[in-house]
């Protein structure tokens, strides 16, 4: 398939999942409860999920769980997807979570699973992005990281890194901006392909360490 003398690909990207779990021992008996509910402690904001930018030819989507009659029954899980991807191609979403747990909570760590039919894919996508908190009704944001040609196998180290033992306040919202970038050389990419993964970020209620101030700025 061709477009503008530039290969197509067949190729659907991604599943982001956001979990919120509170499993630490002694992080105290609410987080153990909401535990054993299976409840999340970040919940998505899909009127605020949106593409913010895309290469022309691309067909891109955000998809929530949803019932049969379109209602959303599951913040935590998004489908980022992106049909007919060609060499030098890009694709930008904007995902949006708050905080609606009772109490600040950080990142612990995040988890990256890969599935794909083909090595080349995998091997030819790139991510660019920032990491931003909404703080103070949304009065102002802090951008607390940004990362830039990223590939798949470190995004959620990368991700970790920025994110770990930063405050997310009660109400707070936390913007992921990333944008997800293809090798410019065709000879690099199939003809047809597809590629998941899943990024599963772990909430965990949050203490200052000795380095962090109560805002989770580092000192």
């Amino acid at each position: 398939m061709y477009r503008g003398g530039k290969t197509l690909l067949l190729f659907s990207i991604a599943a982001l999942i956001l979990i919120g779990l509170g499993y630490t021992i002694g992080v105290g008996q609410e987080i153990k409860d909401q535990s054993q509910l299976n409840t999340s402690l970040m919940q998505l904001v899909p009127e605020k999920c949106k593409i913010v930018d895309l290469s022309d030819g691309i067909d891109a989507s955000i998809e929530f769980r949803r019932d049969e009659t379109g209602n959303i029954v599951d913040r935590s899980y998004v489908r980022l997807l992106a049909d007919n991807v060609y060499a030098g191609a890009n694709v930008s979403y904007r995902i949006v979570v708050k905080n609606i747990s009772t109490i600040p909570i950080s990142v612990d760590g995040c988890t990256l699973s890969i599935n794909n039919n083909s090595d080349s894919l995998a091997d030819s996508l790139y991510f660019s992005g920032s990491i931003m908190i909404y703080r103070s009704d949304n009065e102002y944001y802090d951008i607390i990281g940004t990362f830039k040609n990223v590939g798949i196998t470190e995004l959620a180290d990368h991700i970790t890194n920025i994110m770990k033992y930063r405050k997310i306040d009660i109400t707070e919202e936390l913007v992921i901006e990333l944008d997800h970038q293809f090798d410019g050389d065709e000879r690099r990419l199939v003809l047809d392909g597809s590629l998941s993964y899943e990024l599963m970020p772990v909430f965990v209620q949050y203490f200052p360490t000795e380095n962090v101030d109560l805002t989770g700025d580092q000192i």
